[in-house]
């Protein structure tokens, strides 16, 4: 019998033993299962955050080839619309030019803001004896004698003030000193 005792007294450390065992591994098992649903919770939110910064970067990339598009489409409407005045541009300087070398009186182009010659045409150059490149950029007053300056100053601002001016039988100098009489307007 007291073997009997001690054998069951052994086997209630044993139980006892396994009954801490057994509360432990469930209680661990309840703790990991409570600290997986978390996890598997918190993953879910970041899921579904991440969709939806997903779906509005898809629509921002949308959007952004939407606005490129137009872009490039205005940008395309414009080089065709420059091009277009750069082809009339080049067309008018070209009739100009054809204008310039082709009439039979003589031109002088004058900048309005300081009385620079910036163009003139065959007809001066023989008028004046002197080559084209010795006469553009020179000032407009370079052929006048001294006391014809004044007047043509005053033509000048006329022209500028009310858009036209005429200068009736006004002497110039040519290169070689001799005078040559013109109209001019």
């Amino acid at each position: 019998a007291k073997r009997w005792l001690a054998m069951l007294d052994s086997y209630r450390w044993i139980g006892l033993a396994l009954a801490v065992l057994f509360g432990t591994v469930v209680l661990v098992s309840a703790s990991a299962l409570y600290v997986l649903r978390r996890a598997a919770r918190h993953q879910a939110a970041l899921n579904r955050s991440l969709e939806q910064e997903l779906a509005e970067r898809r629509r921002l990339e949308q959007e952004l080839r939407t606005v490129n598009e137009s872009l490039e489409q205005r940008v395309d409407q414009r080089t065709q619309e420059l091009q277009r005045a750069l082809d009339e541009v080049r067309e008018s300087e070209e009739r100009y030019r054809r204008l310039m070398e082709s009439a039979n009186d003589g031109i002088l182009v004058v900048r309005a803001d300081g009385g620079t010659i910036e163009a003139v045409n065959p007809q001066i150059e023989r008028l004046f004896g002197v080559p084209r490149d010795q006469i553009v950029g020179r000032s407009f007053l370079f052929p006048v004698p001294n006391q014809q300056v004044p007047r043509h100053r005053e033509a000048r601002g006329a022209l500028l003030r009310d858009g036209h001016a005429e200068m009736r039988e006004t002497e110039l100098h040519r290169a070689d000193g001799t005078s040559v009489w013109v109209d001019g307007s």
